[in-house]
C-alpha cells in the first residue's frame, strides 16, 4: 500500500510512515471499515434485488426451458427424410422406365415397387407432415418467448436504477452473487458480476482446450499406431 500523505509504498504492518511520519494504522482501519460498509449496502441491495425478482421464479424457469425448446427447434427440420424420399422415388422411377421398356417381368417391378417406391413416397410425406407440425410449434413457442420476454421486461423496468442488466435479474443468479460476496471473493456487485463472467470463460475455454486436448491425443494415437504398421511393414 502507499501513504495517503506523502505517495510513499509502505507496509499494511507498519503503524507510522518510515518517511513522512504519517500514521498508517488508522488510514487502514479507516479503510477496512467503508470496505465493510460498502459491502453491506451491496448485500441488502442484493438482497433486494432478489426478494423482487424472486416475484417471477416461476416465470424466469418457464422462459428458460422455452429459450431451450426454441433452440431445439431452429436447428433445423429433419431435412434427410426428404433427401432419402427422393433418392429412393427417383432410382425406383427410373429403374421402372427400364423394366417397361425392356418388357421385363412384373414382378421385379412389383419389387421395385414395395421396396423404394412406396418407402420414397412414404418418407417424403412423412417429411411434410414433420415440417408443418415443426412450424405450427415454432410458430407456439416464438409466442410464449415473446409473451415471457416481455412479461419479465416490464417487470425489471419497474425496478428504478436496478444495478445490473435484464440478462442477470434471474433471482437463482442473484443469490448466486450474494454467495461470492458472502464467500469474501467480492465486495460489491460489480466484482461478484466480473467474476462470475470470468470463471465462465474459463470453463468454457478449458472445455474447449480439453476437447481439442482429446482430438490431438486421437490423432497423435492413430499417427503412432499407423507408424508401428509401417515398422511392422519394413520389417517384414
Amino acid at each position: 500500500m502507499y501513504c495517503q500523505n506523502c505517495g510513499k509504498q509502505v507496509s499494511e504492518t507498519d503503524s507510522f510512515c518510515e518517511f513522512c511520519g504519517n500514521q498508517i494504522r488508522s488510514f487502514v482501519q479507516n479503510s477496512n471499515l467503508q470496505r465493510n460498509d460498502i459491502r453491506n449496502n451491496e448485500v441488502e441491495e442484493l438482497k433486494s434485488l432478489i426478494a423482487y425478482f424472486s416475484l417471477k421464479t416461476e416465470t424466469y424457469r418457464e422462459y428458460d426451458a422455452v429459450c431451450q425448446k426454441v433452440e431445439q427447434l431452429n436447428k433445423g427440420k429433419c431435412v434427410s427424410l426428404l433427401v432419402w424420399g427422393i433418392i429412393l422415388t427417383g432410382i425406383s422411377s427410373l429403374l421402372t422406365l427400364v423394366c417397361i421398356s425392356d418388357n421385363v417381368v412384373t414382378e421385379l417391378y412389383v419389387i421395385l415397387m414395395l421396396f423404394l417406391f412406396l418407402p420414397g413416397i412414404m418418407m417424403i410425406l412423412f417429411f411434410i407432415r414433420h415440417a408443418k407440425n415443426h412450424d405450427r410449434e415454432k410458430a407456439i413457442y416464438y409466442k410464449k418467448y415473446y409473451d415471457l420476454a416481455n412479461d419479465l421486461s416490464n417487470h425489471y423496468l419497474k425496478y428504478k436504477n436496478c444495478p445490473i442488466g435484464i440478462e442477470y435479474s434471474n433471482p437463482e443468479f442473484l443469490q448466486f452473487l450474494l454467495e461470492k460476496i458472502y464467500s469474501g471473493r467480492a465486495d460489491t456487485i460489480k466484482e461478484a458480476l466480473n467474476i462470475v463472467v470470468d470463471e465462465s470463460k474459463y470453463r468454457i475455454l478449458s472445455e474447449k482446450l480439453s476437447e481439442i486436448q482429446r482430438n490431438t491425443s486421437a490423432t497423435a494415437t492413430n499417427a503412432s499406431m499407423a507408424a508401428i504398421f509401417s515398422a511392422a511393414n519394413l520389417m517384414r
